[in-house]
């Protein structure tokens, strides 16, 4: 599986004097990049290059232009008084935290209301909030004052995205009861403890999101829709959680990446066991992919083909989608028959899920092409 790097939501200058322009371009233009193309390139350690790749694609997604009233609002306010009673006082737990750290590292707010810290480089899967501790962050813009760089970081983190990487936390046991509330609708569901889809299925829903959502962006009308809704998926990037709140592709997601433990019960199959085993999602070049929605890009169109590959795809019909999308100048008729393939499995495989609508409306008009 190969690593992508994912792209920025703001410019490089956008969040000085918290972190200058200088440093972005040193620390996500060069140090970010060096470790996804060492891991590609299979140079040293791949371990420590996927955990540091891993570690700088959440850091960088948190961030917005700073403010100096910037202070965490609802879920995530109420999470941190709940665990510290008050933001003031979380900040001083994660300073005295920080200032622990011996050389290099990374301090984090993880998701049952700890402040931790990870010595290197290391993936973990219940970061909420992470401020880099390697002296690359801050040494440039505050040479010593790691308390300085500390105290502006609070200046331009987006609470909104670190609210969303709380969201709602399922456990197990109410995963039928969650999903059916989700898509109560849904053919997929027999009984509150029955998924009735299979681990197959949910792949095929998977690459079927991916395909729509692709082809709505490439058109006038659905240009803004895909945006948001790349929005509304990005943000909650470790896909650890079911979340009544996030969009579909995000829970097919979760789905899919479930531990294979896990999907066996989710499932309730055997097979999805074995399954999972032999799937290997990319999860950074699907970040990629929905981050590259959000402004106008020429986006790998080979993301498509190696998903399809990681899925297991075996339809046919999904497999002419994606070939119709790689078409470089398509007529009218092949944008007329893209959306009557695209329409029509969505209401074959999925017909109460959250595309549908906007799916409908862009094909019942003139199709306004534009890619």
């Amino acid at each position: 599986m190969k690593l992508e790097q994912s792209k920025l939501t703001y410019e490089r200058n956008d969040l000085a004097p918290s972190i200058s322009e200088d440093t972005v371009n040193y620390h996500y233009g060069k140090l970010y990049k060096t470790y996804v193309d060492r891991y590609n390139a299979g140079e040293g350690d791949p371990d420590f290059n996927e955990a540091g790749a891993f570690l700088h694609s959440i850091y960088f997604a948190q961030f917005q232009s700073p403010t100096s009233s910037n202070k965490p609002t609802g879920s995530i306010a109420e999470f941190i008084t709940k665990h510290f009673t008050s933001y003031e006082k979380f900040k001083d737990e994660f300073e005295t935290e920080a200032m622990k750290i011996q050389g290099s590292g990374w301090v984090y707010l993880s998701k049952n209301g700890k402040i931790k810290t990870i010595k290197n480089h290391e993936i973990k899967n219940d970061i909420v909030l992470l401020i880099d501790w390697w002296e690359h962050a801050w040494v440039l813009d505050y040479q010593h004052d790691k308390k300085k760089y500390l105290d502006n970081q609070w200046k331009i983190i987006n609470w909104n995205i670190i609210s969303g990487r709380v969201g709602l936390i399922v456990k197990e046991s109410q995963l039928g009861i969650g999903f059916i509330k989700e898509i109560k609708e849904s053919r997929y569901i027999q009984s509150e403890g029955d998924v009735k889809i299979s681990y197959t299925s949910m792949c095929e829903a998977l690459y079927l999101s991916v395909l729509a959502i692709e082809f709505i962006s490439r058109t006038k009308k659905g240009q803004d829709i895909a945006e948001r809704y790349a929005r509304q998926t990005a943000a909650y990037s470790l896909y650890d959680q079911f979340r009544f709140s996030s969009t579909d592709m995000y829970n097919f997601i979760y789905f899919v990446n479930a531990s294979p433990d896990r999907a066996a019960k989710i499932f309730n199959s055997p097979d999805a066991k074995s399954l999972r085993e032999k799937t290997h999602l990319p999860l950074m070049a699907l970040n990629g992919w929905l981050i590259s929605l959000l402004s106008p890009s020429n986006r790998d169109l080979g993301f498509f083909m190696r998903l399809e590959q990681a899925l297991s795809i075996s339809s046919s019909d999904l497999k002419e989608i994606r070939r119709m999308l790689s078409y470089r100048n398509p007529t009218d008729s092949d944008v007329s028959n893209m959306a009557f393939r695209i329409l029509n499995a969505y209401r074959n495989k999925m017909p109460q899920f959250d595309l549908l609508p906007d799916l409908e409306r862009i094909c019942n008009d003139k199709i306004s092409y534009i890619y």
